[in-house]
């Protein structure tokens, strides 16, 4: 019936009722879920820290390319555990990361381009349960040829229910994340 909506998973129908001289045409409208007007929608949201690591990209790369990097480079982290029997260079492979306050997630592979030197996976757990419905994180490096250093950015996208305060965390933890890594992978390339 008119004016009224039917629910779905990612969208919501609306039937609006027809504008004046339109023979009375439906107009079919596509909302989100949390979107209850036409052009109301939120977007998708985006966490992004990024760092100059003094060093080529091919050092940086050999150390991020393994799923299990947060193991030996970010000191909140306890544990990493590669959970399928997979390598930790293989696409689809599911890790689980505990941190040392006791939160445990896990996440999948879904992209690892030696080409592109990038990586990317989603998180498909979360204990205790995340503050969003999806997320997918990448890490990505560029070769700042000028000085042969490399450009390392951290980023997330979000699904449209993450709150702005989510945002703002992750954004600060990735930079914390950025410079703890590049400590520690400056500190191996001296030794």
């Amino acid at each position: 019936t008119t004016g009224e909506k039917q629910q779905s998973h990612f969208f919501s129908l609306v039937l609006a009722p027809p504008a004046k001289n339109t023979h009375k045409k439906l107009l079919l409208l596509l909302l989100s879920p949390n979107q209850t007007k036409p052009n109301q929608a939120k977007m998708s949201t985006r966490a992004v820290a990024s760092a100059v690591f003094p060093l080529p990209i091919d050092v940086v790369w050999a150390a991020l390319r393994e799923f299990d990097f947060p193991r030996t480079l970010i000191s909140p982290v306890k544990s990493v555990t590669i959970l399928d029997g997979k390598g930790n260079d293989s696409v689809g492979a599911v890790r689980e990361v505990e941190w040392t306050t006791g939160e445990k997630q896990q996440h999948r592979l879904i992209e690892l381009s030696d080409q592109h030197y990038r990586t990317a996976w989603e998180l498909i757990f979360a204990e205790p349960p995340a503050e969003h419905s999806g997320k997918i994180t990448t890490v990505s490096l560029n070769r700042i040829t000028e000085t042969n250093e490399t450009l390392v950015e951290w980023s997330s996208d979000f699904s449209a229910d993450v709150s702005g305060d989510v945002i703002q965390f992750e954004g600060k933890a990735y930079l914390q994340n950025l410079i703890e890594v590049r400590t520690n992978l400056v500190q191996r390339n001296q030794q």
